[in-house]
């Protein structure tokens, strides 16, 4: 599996009055993935770094507008296969949100490239075939 990585960078008024520059990155290495920010304004010298699960909701929205959405498909045939896998490695997301997958159409998942490799990975883990689809931009 390839790395998937995926940065936007912010720009935003920094506590000495001058402008900072935040980078988020969210990488996926095809076993781990990691959100890692890092601030820094040149006038004061302030550096931060952050790290994260994934990131944090107005990154992830940035990213989507950057690179677009990714969909998640796996053949009707072995979709319940793959929502009880998908269940089996996500127990936080509620029974009734998988319940209502099954049988539909369409993809698994949609969202950035990141959290569909990663889901990608885990359900090839299990045995589980998939397909990502990108949608939208294709200039980045």
């Amino acid at each position: 599996m390839k790395t998937v990585r995926q940065e936007v960078d912010r720009s935003e008024r920094c506590g000495c009055g001058r402008t900072r520059t935040t980078t988020f990155i969210d990488i996926f290495d095809g076993v781990r993935r990691r959100t890692h920010g890092s601030t820094f304004c040149a006038p004061c010298g302030l550096r931060a770094e952050s790290d994260w699960d994934g990131p944090p909701q107005d990154v992830r929205a940035e990213l989507l507008g950057k690179y677009g959405s990714w969909e998640l498909h796996v053949d009707r045939s072995i979709r319940t296969r793959a929502l009880a896998a998908m269940r089996r490695t996500r127990p936080d997301v509620p029974l009734a949100e998988f319940m209502a997958e099954m049988g539909q159409d369409g993809p698994l998942l949609e969202g950035t490239e990141v959290e569909v490799a990663v889901l990608a990975a885990e359900l090839a883990r299990q045995d589980i075939p998939t397909e990502a689809r990108r949608l939208g931009k294709t200039d980045a």
